[in-house]
């Protein structure tokens, strides 16, 4: 499947001659989006580690140095799919059990997500450990979360600095990735997850009250469900967006 689409694109090039530069672009446009398609597949279904530029590559039927001509680096292509990561979880919360975008409840469910997601499935926990351990991926992540923060807790932050919150971005990424690696043989995830995050309720100034209602309806969502879920569903995800955009370039 992803060999047929670069190949088509590829195909499409001889007819480049008039207004070469504008199809051009959208051939480079669409073998990112391509690059990006299958590089999600294989790092959730091989692993990010075990993953390499070349396997990529060689599953598009396209050489290295054109993958690195998108994706300098393997961390550059992390990034890429990362992005995409983001916007999809950003779109599935504002459906997930009615909760919206804009609410301490997507908090929690992002947090709900990733770590029943992880503990599901090694491959996604291999692929959250790559990006939080990547300083441009995990930057990424802090600042759409600082952004979003900012919006939801406006009340709860009045007066916090810059620094201040992406300090606060710090400890909770590190409450993310300490929960991600522990093992429900030491600690079950059914007291991790609450317990983290009532600690980073905390540290956003949440009150008592609020927490643990908050809580409370993260709790009664089948969240190990939810996580197995979630990485089919993403792959899907970037699968529809890139055949979307191919599509609409088609058309133009």
């Amino acid at each position: 499947m992803y060999i047929k689409n670069y190949n088509s694109t590829h195909t499409n090039s001889t007819h480049t001659k008039n207004g070469g530069g504008n199809m051009a672009k959208e051939r480079r446009t669409k073998t990112k989006y391509e690059i990006i398609q299958v590089a999600s597949k294989f790092f959730l279904e091989q692993s990010y580690t075990n993953t390499s530029v070349h396997t990529i590559a060689k599953e598009l039927g396209i050489s290295p140095g054109n993958l690195t001509y998108h994706f300098p680096t393997k961390e550059h292509l992390l990034l890429g799919v990362t992005e995409k990561m983001v916007d999809f979880k950003e779109r599935k919360y504002q459906k997930e059990a009615g909760l919206g975008i804009e609410s301490i409840s997507s908090i929690c469910l992002d947090f709900m997500t990733v770590v029943s997601g992880c503990q599901e499935s090694p491959r996604a926990k291999d692929l959250f450990i790559a990006i939080y351990s990547s300083e441009m991926c995990r930057n990424h992540f802090q600042k759409r979360r600082i952004e979003r923060a900012k919006r939801i807790l406006s009340e709860q932050c009045a007066g916090w600095t810059e620094n201040q919150f992406k300090f606060v971005e710090l400890m909770i990424t590190g409450i993310y990735l300490s929960t991600i690696t522990t093992s429900d043989d030491y600690l079950p995830l059914e007291t991790r997850l609450p317990e983290a995050l009532y600690l980073i309720l905390d540290i956003y100034g949440v009150d008592e009250a609020t927490r643990r209602n908050e809580i409370a309806k993260i709790l009664q969502l089948d969240y190990r469900q939810i996580g197995k879920n979630y990485y089919k569903e993403f792959i899907d995800y970037v699968e529809e967006i890139n055949d979307k955009i191919l599509e609409e370039m088609s058309d133009n």
